[in-house]
């Protein structure tokens, strides 16, 4: 970087206009802070003359890790822009001038009357921020890098994010910054990082996000950047680090008043946001509701109504363990009353400006139940209900997992059976959960997966949380799941081994002894009882166990006609005695796919369910619902996008079973299910289109979302026919004329 001194200096009125755009600067430097009334920086580090007093080109009191991967020799040290000596000595002069004219300024006299005794502050911070440009400088040489900042005392009534830039000039590594949360004894209780920065990138503007766990043992925060390498050879790099800052915002929280977050059609949908750390008087805030299509529905601005004022506590430097120091903070609340809504997937949104580094979004998500006319339960969908993605579905109560699956439609699940049977409240937890499910019409097939936490030290070979490597450990097994398998033969017929995802039993010879086992306590205990395992029907089965029954997965999920296929495939295979695979309608990734294709995907698989009605022999799987990516459920219960397409699917097919296709290009992809003389039509266009034909005397339309589907009766030379629009979303038409379809 060359300055722009020279220029200056040969022009005298351009000296006189730099000069006072430096006085402008430097007054409107103490203000930066206040730049937007619900944002305050509380600690920052632009690594200049106040960040190194000492002058050794190392950020006062911040602390580098050092250890084998992190060795001492990688240089990290303050760097400027400008160091050659000739750009040095023209700064220096224009420090010493923009220093006379600042306090001839203050002292309201002419610059040639003073003689500063010292170069102001604020022309230090100044020409830091413009010429010189310190920052922290790393320059990688093997290894990674991590350098912690001083600790920063913290309040529980505000939310606290990180902002910074980083500069990358390397492709071997990336580089990021996280914000560490500390306890009062400045032991780690959690940590958010940035987006980390790699390649030739200029100075990247990052940040973390503001809302984090609520913890009463929050003390203090502190920065950390990290250079680390993205393979085994990575070995020179350089990267920088410049405007470090912890800033805090009110804490937000928003919610609905149903703590599930399911409603009925013509009921009231209260949203509430609170506010805790409030300090402006700027007290509105926006709300805003979208549907399933990310449009906005409604918007509304509400006061939050202050509820009561207190101190905020916080942790002062240096006496952690027995001094604090208060601030004055105020909490509010706010609701806002939402009537009338349509069937539908909906979430309500409020955001918090953090300034210029951007905005902070709180969302709730909720939907709106039709008015359904209660229809027999369909035992061909299911959910496997496995604790992984932060789905602690073994925590939740009871009661709340039937309700949950109540709202769903859903017939069957697949629960873990393996309890502690050292542990006789374990045992009766374990057996009421399985009773009180089934006695709610909900029927349970048993997951032997990983041991509980409590008797997994005593599993030798168990080296991870995966089912197989548990089972390994014959011993252990005989020991401590024969009395599990005799509490459950009496109560479940079906039980599968492993999660869905584990798919290891078919080509593992050193589970045959341990599947021996179990199928013996099977026949000992149980009557008619079948063992399922996993299977990826994309691998090639040599020497394959004998199960009773497949269930069919694999990581990239299969498309409608791919899984299709695969069922038919593995149903003429004959290894699993004739019994049906379990085909696995997960749907497709939300991150790679639109909501629109996911849920044409999952409706086209779960038609295809090809059943006699009223049996009980086959049913499709959705695994892990409660995955984001996966979007059935959230980790709480509530629901997600998924949640109301699956289930008005399930809903739409008991009963019935797959009839075919109508060959009438006007009705786009469309399906015939039925059972005896009733039938309807899911139908569904990647370009919208009008249809226009006669399907019956009382036929009626809803879509995938529950809400009902205009349809126009239109008289013409040949009678009656209906007028309706098809397009990306699915709809199930009901009242088909059976012999009209043929």
């Amino acid at each position: 970087m060359r300055p722009l001194s020279k220029a200056f200096r040969r022009h005298p009125t351009g000296t006189a206009l730099f000069v006072l755009l430096i006085l402008y600067g430097c007054s409107d430097a103490s203000t930066y802070a206040q730049e937007n009334s619900s944002t305050e920086i509380v600690a920052e580090w632009n690594f200049g003359t106040k960040d190194d007093v000492r002058r050794d080109g190392w950020p006062d009191g911040w602390t580098r890790r050092t250890g084998q991967d992190y060795p001492k020799f990688v240089p990290i040290a303050i760097h400027q822009q400008a160091r050659s000596t000739e750009e040095m000595v023209e700064i220096e002069g224009f420090r010493r001038l923009a220093s006379q004219c600042f306090v001839a300024w203050q002292q309201r006299k002419w610059p040639w009357q003073v003689i500063p005794e010292k170069i102001p502050q604020a022309i230090e911070h100044f020409l830091e921020r413009t010429l010189l440009n310190p920052f922290l400088r790393v320059q990688m040489d093997g290894g990674a890098v991590e350098v912690s900042s001083v600790i920063v005392p913290v309040d529980v009534q505000s939310s606290y994010f990180l902002t910074g830039l980083i500069r990358a000039e390397s492709e071997e590594f990336e580089a990021s910054a996280k914000l560490r949360f500390l306890d009062r004894k400045q032991q780690t209780l959690f940590e958010i990082p940035t987006k980390a920065v790699s390649g030739k990138t200029l100075w990247k503007s990052v940040s973390t996000e503001s809302q984090y766990p609520i913890r009463d043992d929050l003390a203090f925060v502190q920065i950390v950047i990290q250079v680390s390498p993205l393979s085994m050879k990575a070995y020179r790099g350089e990267f920088g680090f410049d405007s470090l800052r912890i800033s805090r915002t009110p804490r937000l929280s928003l919610d609905v008043d149903k703590e599930l977050r399911y409603y009925r059609e013509g009921g009231v949908v209260i949203a509430r946001c609170s506010a805790s750390g409030m300090t402006s008087d700027q007290t509105l805030i926006k709300l805003s509701l979208v549907d399933h299509t990310g449009l906005e529905v409604r918007s509304a601005e509400r006061p939050l109504v202050r509820i009561e004022t207190q101190p905020a506590r916080m942790i002062s430097k240096g006496l952690a363990h027995t001094e604090s120091k208060s601030k004055s903070y105020w909490d509010g609340g706010c609701e806002w009353e939402l009537k009338d809504l349509k069937p539908g997937y909906y979430e309500v949104t409020t955001q918090l400006s953090k300034g210029k580094s951007g905005v902070f979004e709180l969302d709730q998500q909720f939907v709106v139940l039709p008015q359904d006319v209660p229809r027999k339960l369909d035992s061909r969908f299911g959910l496997t209900l496995s604790s992984r993605n932060n789905a602690s579905f073994d925590d939740w109560d009871t009661q709340k997992l039937i309700e949950v699956l109540r709202f769903g439609h859903v017939s069957r699940v697949k629960l873990p059976i393996w309890f502690d049977s050292l542990d006789a409240n374990a045992s009766k937890k374990a057996t009421e959960r399985i009773d009180r499910i089934q006695k709610s019409g909900i029927t349970c097939v048993g997951v032997i997966a990983t041991p509980p936490n409590k008797i997994k030290s005593k599993f030798s070979r168990l080296t991870s949380d995966e089912t197989g490597a548990a089972l390994e450990d014959t011993l252990m097994v005989q020991t401590f799941l024969e009395p599990v398998m005799r509490q459950m033969c009496v109560r479940l017929s079906e039980f599968q081994i492993g999660w869905d995802h584990e798919t290891d039993f078919v080509s593992n010879p050193r589970l045959k002894q341990s599947l021996d086992i179990i199928k013996a306590l099977m026949r000992r205990y149980g009557q008619e009882t079948q063992l399922i395992s996993s299977h990826n029907p994309l691998t090639l089965n040599t020497n394959v166990p004998t199960f009773d029954r497949w269930q069919l997965y694999s990581n990239q999920p299969f498309t409608a006609a791919e899984s299709e296929t695969l069922s038919r495939k593995e149903a003429q295979s004959g290894v699993d005695k004739g019994n049906a695979p379990w085909p696995n309608i997960t749907p497709i990734s939300a991150n790679k796919y639109s909501l629109s294709s996911r849920v044409q995907d999952l409706v086209s698989r779960m038609v295809k369910v090809n059943v006699d009605p009223g049996t009980q022999n086959v049913t499709a799987w959705v695994s892990n619902p409660a995955d984001p990516d996966v979007g059935v459920l959230d980790s709480d219960g509530g629901p997600r996008e998924m949640f109301l397409p699956f289930r008005t699917m399930s809903m739409a097919l008991a009963g019935m079973r797959h009839l075919g296709s109508l060959p009438v290009r006007s009705l786009g992809t469309n399906h015939l299910i039925g059972a005896g003389d009733q039938a309807r039509l899911v139908l569904w266009s990647g370009q919208p289109i009008t249809a226009q034909l006669y399907l019956g005397e009382q036929v009626s339309a809803k879509d995938v979302w529950g809400r009902p589907v205009p349809i126009e009766t239109i008289s013409t030379k040949y009678g009656n026919e209906q007028r309706f629009a098809i397009g990306k979303w699915p709809i199930i038409m009901d009242g088909i004329d059976v012999r009209v379809a043929r």
